[in-house]
């Protein structure tokens, strides 16, 4: 869990929380429907000695702002300020964050007595979508006329839906190779990484430098689809659980690639 500050969502918990509720009454459900939905996600959190002020107080403020409320849910957060709980957890940092944090709650206390704004409306959220498989291999055309090759090597998912990562062929023009030539072919490091020193270069993992997570937000609004064109498969490389270390990582859709071509590689 990361914290940033004292305010009630300066922590990733917090802000996972919100999300997750907002996606729930985006997606039909009433408050006391998304908040069960919400304890079973997150019981871990719940169950925590910790966590679970961050979870109530997070899962009210975000209700109250929203007009969709749980009453029980506003009840038990109260009942955290009221403890004093969740101050506990601040005390290793110094009576200075005790007594910020403190004031923080102080303010949202008076928020959940206070009454809540009618119901917003909140829209159904677009997943992210990504056209290729794992295992693909696409030309993109650039805005000079020129072509570049991409290598789909793998899927991520989180919540907000589906990204490809990516990498580039190093590889540039007009009339593209035979697929097993593409298949065999380097990556294309970005401009950054090539100006490092070779010591540095070899001291983190080259081959996740120029990957890019891509994705479609909503693919009715995709206007890059006649720029792009499958050219076959490959075996993509076994996926390493380390992450993605070292060089220059990218993620962004198909509104950004273009730019992200051009800063990172100098195509365009």
């Amino acid at each position: 869990m990361g914290v940033s500050g004292i305010t009630i969502f300066a922590d990733d918990l917090a802000c996972d929380i919100r999300a997750s509720f907002r996606d729930a009454i985006g997606n039909g459900l009433t408050a006391e429907q998304a908040t069960s939905a919400l304890c079973k996600e997150y019981e871990s959190s719940v169950e925590d000695e910790e966590e679970c002020t961050v979870f109530w107080l997070a899962l009210a403020a975000t209700q109250h702002k929203l007009g969709h409320v749980d009453k029980a849910v506003i009840a038990k957060a109260l009942d955290v300020i009221k403890s004093g709980s969740d101050l506990l957890r601040w005390e290793d940092e110094g009576e200075k964050f005790v007594a910020a944090r403190s004031n923080e709650l102080e303010k949202l206390a008076k928020i959940l007595n206070s009454a809540p704004p009618p119901p917003r409306k909140i829209p159904k959220r677009h997943l992210c979508t990504f056209e290729f498989q794992p295992g693909d291999i696409f030309s993109y055309r650039l805005l000079s006329g020129n072509s570049i090759v991409a290598r789909v090597l793998d899927h991520s998912h989180d919540k907000g839906g589906q990204y490809g990562e990516i990498n580039i062929c190093d590889w540039v023009g007009s009339e593209i190779p035979p697929l097993e030539d593409l298949i065999a072919m380097p990556q294309r490091y970005t401009d950054e990484f090539k100006a490092e020193p070779l010591e540095r270069q070899r001291e983190v993992h080259p081959e996740f430098d120029g990957r890019m997570l891509l994705y479609s937000r909503n693919p009715r609004d995709n206007k890059h689809h006649d720029r792009y064109k499958f050219l076959g498969k490959f075996v993509p490389p076994p996926r390493n659980r380390r992450g993605m270390h070292g060089g220059q990582v990218l993620f962004g859709g198909w509104s950004h690639f273009d730019r992200y071509l051009e800063a990172s590689f100098g195509l365009k």
